[in-house]
């Protein structure tokens, strides 16, 4: 008790620098706690199923994806195979109708055998029993309570496309898991009704679909990945062909930070948790050199005490251990702070980061052991370096002021240049980052975007879509609409076919004469052949081989007419390279159109929602789910702006850290130099000459952190701007704007201090 009083006491009567320490302490643990507890969430992604360690998901060196009868091959064939379960599923927006109310649904598919492999809890219904029946289907408990609110969904029918399915159970809400929370999950046998393809026996459709395996104990699958691949080779294209060249079994929990993706399915990013991590310990840090830096520089103020406490007969290994025990009290009281904070805040830094915090909600006795050991690590290293200093000179010191001396200016010198090498960096990364997202965002991507809304759809057949259309135009708000089947953004269809002695992967898209002139693609070179044939971009004419001049191709045994070259445009993200792709021009006659573009021009929101009228009217009710295709495009890069939205709020909290830091140790830096100071005014020195000599002692550290930071901001930022085909060019600018930035925050903060000191009269410091 008497350490905790006599800290409270040396709190009491410097009040300034205790705020600062407890204040930058409390801050840092706040996301320090955040950060934990999104990695600890992350990390454990799918662990909770009792059986993880036996599910591996099939793959290649492309994607996890398989042709869906596939499974059929293999259960009988690999004795370590305990069960197989496949599993696709399908956004938003599919037609359904619920207790007489149209309505649009997200559909997931499995095997009958989904509910062996994964925990995921039903709250009604009989897990054993519920995916028995062709006809019955598991539904989200968000669904069920939006459909049919508190009663009780078991038993009830909902009519799908055609056909009538029976709820045999409601499924908790799916989180933390690479699954996503479909609507409705039905047995695999239903995609007939959908996409044939995919369930086809002639494996056409090689990567829709998704393999887990449940290997049997004591066993060791992976083995089998040579001989699976030999196998694959004898009877499946995708190998045969040698598409794909690679056979992966992964683990389930190795799947969410794989950079293989997994289509429909989510997937985290385990450079945003490398990122969350680095910068937490990074703020962190921020707050133990300020705690450091303002422990040390108390160290003359507290001479008295600790000489005192010497010639009682306190040894220096005592007077180490009290200062340590100050250290954990200061970080216990500081975490207990963040804590509270952290409470307040886990709501929106789960909007943030994309995933939902809860702080205390199921804490583990392993929480509280780690926080507990954690608070003891922080508060040693906290107190290590002002503990030896402190303890370690001798009570004559005090009477000869050599102590006040020593203390002076090594260990603030170096932890300012430190804290001044992390804020540029972050400034420059924050920089970075930003500036290739804007990039990404506005990039020429060889077609137009602008004022075009995009209408997936699942509901009307060719006179619905044409009666669409029809009402469309006549809207005021509506230039043209345009019937299609894929465009850039959503990357069409892909089709891998056979060109002379290799395979060679199409992205295919296919549009209405409008379609043509609403993208706006450029034409590299017009056959003229009256809207027939198909328009190949340069990247499918260097893969083919073929002259600018040519006019026919055969693929697939097919003569095929080329109708002209078009410049290479961007599908799918900017972060996608660019590849072979076909332009086809479809009037659509008898066949139904996946997407309407709609070109507008008015009111954005007005026409919009003239437009969602009309589908309604039209479709009977359900729901409108139109987008203008540039709010899509934002979409598309939400992870990128939200990596660079966190980077910013953390480099903003580093600077006020830092600022913190910077304006308690410039005071007393001033404190030291007092004499100096009034000797200097007595002298005949001019307060800017005083103030000029102060503040570039302190721009001589953020110079040479500069220097530091230079190669540390390159080899970072290079090596993530390498992941992005189209890229801004990592410029002098970015450098010099980080620089500038972190001067001007120095001089700012230490000009202040500065001033005051040198307009002070030099009685009051020879008073000191």
């Amino acid at each position: 008790m008497s350490g905790i009083r006599s800290t409270l006491i040396y709190w009491s009567r410097n009040k300034a620098y205790s705020l600062i320490c407890l204040l930058g302490l409390s801050v840092s643990l706040v996301f320090v706690i955040l950060i934990a507890e999104y990695t600890a969430g992350e990390l454990s992604t799918d662990s909770y199923h009792t059986k993880a360690d036996r599910i591996y998901v099939l793959g290649s060196e492309a994607a996890y994806g398989c042709a869906a009868k596939l499974a059929d091959k293999l259960a009988d064939r690999y004795p370590e195979i305990e069960k197989i379960c496949v599993y696709t599923g399908f956004g938003a927006g599919y037609p359904a109708r619920v207790l007489g109310e149209k309505t649009s649904v997200s559909l997931g598919f499995a095997d009958s055998t989904f509910f062996d492999f994964f925990d995921f809890r039903l709250i009604s219904g009989d897990r054993n029993t519920a995916l028995r029946s062709l006809d019955n289907v598991i539904i989200s408990k968000s669904f069920a309570n939006r459909v049919f609110g508190p009663e009780d969904a078991v038993g009830k029918t909902i009519e799908l496309d055609g056909f009538v399915v029976t709820v045999a159970g409601v499924l908790e809400d799916i989180t933390n898991s690479i699954f996503m929370n479909y609507d409705i999950i039905l047995r695999m046998e239903q995609m007939t009704h959908y996409n044939p393809s995919i369930i086809d026996n002639n494996l056409g459709n090689a990567g829709t679909a998704v393999m887990f395996i449940l290997a049997r104990e004591h066993t060791d699958i992976t083995a089998r990945i040579p001989e699976m691949k030999e196998y694959f080779k004898t009877f499946y294209w995708i190998y045969e062909r040698e598409v794909w060249q690679q056979v992966l079994l992964t683990p389930l929990r190795d799947v969410y930070f794989s950079d293989i993706p997994v289509n429909g399915f989510f997937q985290g990013d385990s450079t945003l948790v490398v990122i969350l991590i680095s910068v937490g310990v990074l703020i962190l840090l921020f707050a133990l050199i300020n705690y450091i830096n303002l422990t040390v520089a108390q160290a003359g103020f507290r001479a008295r005490e600790m000489s005192t406490r010497r010639l009682l007969g306190s040894s220096r290994r005592a007077l180490f251990g009290k200062l340590i025990v100050e250290s954990l009290i200061v970080c216990t009281i500081a975490y207990i702070l963040g804590l509270v904070m952290a409470l307040g805040a886990d709501g929106y830094a789960g909007r943030l980061l994309g995933r939902e915090l809860s702080v205390l909600h199921d804490v583990t006795p392993a929480e509280i052991l780690g926080s507990i050991l954690g608070i003891l690590v922080l508060g040693t290293v906290a107190g290590v370096i002002p503990a030896r200093i402190i303890s370690g000179y001798e009570p004559i010191e005090v009477v000869r002021g050599s102590f006040k001396r020593k203390s002076k200016m090594f260990f603030g010198k170096v932890f300012i240049t430190v804290q001044n090498v992390i804020t540029i960096v972050l400034i420059a990364c924050s920089i970075t980052m930003t500036a290739q997202v804007r990039y990404m965002i506005k990039a020429r991507l060889g077609y137009n975007t602008e004022n075009i809304i995009v209408v997936d759809n699942m509901d009307f057949d060719r006179t619905l879509s044409e009666t669409f259309r029809n009402e469309l135009i006549s809207l005021p708000g509506v230039e043209k609409v345009a019937f299609c089947m894929g465009y850039p953004l959503n990357r069409g269809n892909n089709n891998t076919v056979q060109y002379e002695d290799r395979n060679i992967s199409f992205q295919i898209f296919q549009g209405d004469s409008t379609y043509f002139d609403m993208m706006g693609f450029e034409v590299i070179r017009d056959n003229h052949t009256a809207g027939q044939g198909f328009w190949f971009n340069e990247s499918a004419m260097r893969e083919m081989g073929l002259e600018q001049e040519a006019t026919h191709v055969s693929l697939r045994g097919t003569d095929l007419l080329i109708a002209g070259i078009l410049k290479d445009f961007q599908y799918g993200k900017v972060t996608e390279k660019i590849g072979p792709a076909i332009v086809v021009y479809n009037n659509f006659g008898e066949s139904v159109p996946w997407s309407f573009l709609i070109k507008v021009n008015g009111d954005p929101s007005l026409v919009m929602k003239q437009v969602g009228d009309v589908f309604l009217k039209i479709n009977g009710g359900g729901v409108f789910s139109g987008e203008f295709m540039d709010d899509q495009i934002q979409k598309a890069y939400e992870q990128q702006e939200k990596t660079s939205t966190i980077l910013i709020f953390f480099t903003i909290i580093a600077i006020v850290l830092s600022v913190l830091g910077l304006l308690a140790m410039a005071t007393y830096f001033v404190r030291q130099r007092a004499l100096e100071i009034a000797m200097r005014k007595v002298f005949g020195s001019t307060v800017k000459e005083i103030v000029t000599r102060l503040v570039v002692s302190f721009l001589r550290m953020v110079l040479i952190a500069f220097i530091i930071s230079v190669p540390v901001i390159w080899y970072a930022m290079s090596r993530w701007l390498s992941d992005y085909p189209l890229r801004i060019t990592l410029g002098p600018w970015i450098f010099i704007l980080a620089g500038l930035l972190a001067t001007a925050i120095a001089f700012v903060t230490v000009y202040g201090v500065s001033q005051r000191a040198a307009v002070a009269d030099p009685v009051e410091y020879t008073a000191k």
